[in-house]
């Protein structure tokens, strides 16, 4: 089984969360199976049309929400265990810094999104400190050409957070509202968040070549300005192309537009960058929380990490929670960085590669 432990920077908004909500609680207590009649019948009871719960049943085809059965959908288990996410750690998203660093050809590169709840005095801190902004993309960072810089880099980075760090108070939604924008004309609220997520796939294994060939042929999702694909793109006799759209349908990996067509999913895109890209030897992905006094420290997991690096991480006291090691209650700001900076120090020596 592949998985990847990522952040995962996102647009969230009300409408969407409250359908998605719907939907999920209907199928926990259906055996995890919902209709296509029932799909449109929780959206028009929230006052949503027919177009807009076509539109959105695509999209939770496309973020593994949902996956397809003969019979209707089927909710996922990273629907189970990820989405309630949004509400239960909600508190954090005015007390995490959720950081992606990059190791590249010519530099390393530690960035993080601006997102809703933080200040943009934040922003204006870093530039100061000559880490760069992108304001159509949302993101702060910084290109180091070493190890060293990156260290230092990181210090100062969190130096700047930690006196805006505090616990949010509000429910998901209610967040959104407040720290995020109106659409004009309703009372639909959205704001950039960060997911901490885990990305899972139990057919990727087995059918990897199958799905970096179709990858390249379909380059992303049809949702993405993607290419569809048809059946006799899949290499292979009749039964194992059949055997292959059966493990990957069933996976979340991809979905049907039509009789003849499919796409990847916007899931799949994903993870098949993370083993053509080789993340487990290219990206880190950390995130940085506080709660009163203490610090806690969030490494994302990758099934294809060595295993002398997991067990580094373990040695150190983080322990793996759904595909991220996980280490709470340290005691300072001094405390989190050093150990933070161990485990990176160590990736950097011992697994990256450019």
């Amino acid at each position: 089984m592949y998985f990847i432990g990522n952040n995962l920077y996102q647009n969230a908004n009300t409408k969407r969360h409250r359908f998605y909500s719907e939907l999920l609680q209907f199928a926990t207590h259906h055996g995890r199976m919902i209709s296509i009649d029932e799909v449109i019948r929780i959206g028009v009871s929230l006052g949503y049309t027919p177009r807009y719960v076509h539109d959105e049943l695509i999209g939770c085809l496309y973020a593994n929400f949902l996956t397809e059965t003969e019979s209707g959908y089927r909710i996922t288990d990273r629907a189970l265990r990820d989405f309630p996410l949004y509400d239960s750690e909600t508190v954090y998203k005015t007390a995490e810094i959720p950081y992606r660093i990059s190791f590249r050809p010519n530099d390393i590169k530690l960035s993080y999104f601006h997102l809703a709840g933080m200040p943009f005095e934040v922003v204006e801190k870093h530039k100061a400190a000559k880490w760069r902004w992108n304001r159509s993309l949302m993101r702060v960072m910084c290109r180091c050409d070493s190890i060293e810089k990156v260290n230092r880099a990181i210090l100062t980075s969190v130096s700047i957070f930690d006196p805006f760090l505090k616990l949010n108070a509000h429910r998901f939604a209610d967040f959104l509202e407040i720290y995020g924008k109106r659409y004009k004309r309703s009372a639909i609220y959205s704001a950039d968040v960060n997911f901490r997520g885990l990305f899972q796939s139990d057919s990727v294994e087995p059918y990897a070549p199958v799905y970096l060939e179709l990858k390249e042929r379909c380059i992303n999702p049809v949702d993405w300005g993607g290419n569809p694909f048809y059946e006799d793109y899949i290499a292979g006799d009749p039964a194992a192309r059949q055997e292959f759209l059966a493990a990957a349908l069933a996976d979340g990996m991809i979905r049907r537009i039509d009789n003849r067509r499919y796409s990847l999913t916007g899931f799949a895109s994903l993870v098949i960058n993370g083993i053509k890209k080789r993340f487990h030897e290219t990206r880190l992905s950390v995130i940085l929380r506080k709660k009163q006094d203490l610090y806690s420290l969030w490494l994302g997991g990758n099934s294809q990490y060595p295993r002398f690096f997991t067990d580094y991480i373990a040695d150190r006291g983080l322990a793996c929670h759904d595909g991220w090691f996980v280490r709470e209650s340290y005691a300072s700001l001094e405390e989190i960085y050093t150990a933070m900076t161990d485990i990176l120090n160590f990736f950097a020596l011992h697994v990256a590669r450019s």
